[in-house]
């Protein structure tokens, strides 16, 4: 690639274990890429948004180009391989998602294995449905979730410890 830095380093950074950010350098340029844990943990074990690969770190604000950041992401990839982390990237916005979905089940009183389970299959059908997987799986997966979810209903007059 005619133009891209051939000295560059990534280092590791971290209070803790985890969450845990990379430092990505080269001629002067720095870019901070925090990771955190993948909630799913279905296919990494740590997730990064993509959109960290728009600007530089230091300095601040300055672009990067879109080829050259394509460049940096398989760079990180490909050192977190190394390392043996499975690290992938993910839009800003499921990030968020997650977030949005994990508080709401911290704060729900009633949160159990079958609402992780349903938000589980809810997150791989999101996924199915952005890969272009076929519409009858997709249409499958939606009526099995709304079997799964009708058959948790609790019985009426059937006190909270479920003894008549």
């Amino acid at each position: 690639m005619p133009g891209t830095p051939t000295n560059w380093t990534i280092t590791r950074r971290s209070e803790s274990e985890k969450p845990f950010f990379v430092v990505y350098e080269e001629s002067g340029s720095s870019l901070d890429v925090d990771f955190q844990r993948d909630p799913l943990r279905v296919r990494y074990e740590w997730v990064a948004s993509t959109e960290v690969f728009a600007n530089w770190t230091t300095p601040h604000g300055t672009a990067i180009p879109r080829d050259h950041a394509e460049t940096i992401r398989k760079r990180i990839e490909l050192w977190a391989y190394r390392q043996g982390l499975q690290v992938g990237f993910v839009p800003r916005s499921m990030l968020q998602e997650w977030d949005r979905m994990a508080a709401s089940l911290r704060r729900s009183r009633r949160s159990s294995r079958l609402t992780s389970v349903v938000l589980l299959l809810a997150m791989i059908l999101a996924t199915l449905v952005r890969r272009r997987i076929g519409l009858p799986a997709v249409i499958v997966g939606i009526l099995s979730l709304g079997m799964l979810a009708y058959s948790y209903r609790p019985i009426k007059g059937l006190d909270p410890n479920g003894s008549p």
